[in-house]
């Protein structure tokens, strides 16, 4: 499984998704994925607009969210927010910062170092590349 949308971190204990229709990050408990069939999530995170994507970085420390604005809502957020995953669990504020993209920030891979993220910008046509080492 690529680390995106869906993974977990390493930890292999809690699962995060997106969730474009509320512009949040959810964590949800692995285990209670496959034995309740509506499980109450273990933490919610506000992040920009419409987050299509994540990746974990930072050996799971962080999860940064492509929030992608894809129906080009007026006065709505485009770009990458960064989130602490072990302040989100505590259930403290955890957005750590947000990094600027081209248009529609969708889909992520790591450098096989884990030192460059890449970012693909649909509706820019373009791959950014970010140095993980500079993230907040």
């Amino acid at each position: 499984m690529r680390p995106g949308a869906g993974s977990p971190p390493p930890d292999g204990k809690t699962v995060w998704v997106t969730a474009r229709g509320s512009n949040a990050l959810l964590a949800f408990d692995a285990a209670e994925l496959t034995t309740d069939p509506r499980p109450a999530p273990l933490t919610t995170v506000q992040v920009g607009t419409a987050p299509v994507g994540l990746i974990f970085v930072r050996g799971g420390s962080r999860i940064i969210t492509a929030d992608s604005n894809r129906f080009h809502t007026p006065g709505a957020t485009t770009g990458l927010t960064v989130v602490d995953t072990r302040t989100a669990l505590a259930g403290k504020p955890a957005e750590l910062g947000r990094i600027q993209t081209g248009a529609f920030p969708r889909e992520f891979t790591l450098s096989p170092e884990g030192k460059t993220l890449l970012v693909s910008d649909h509706d820019s046509h373009q791959i950014q590349a970010i140095d993980t080492a500079t993230l907040p």
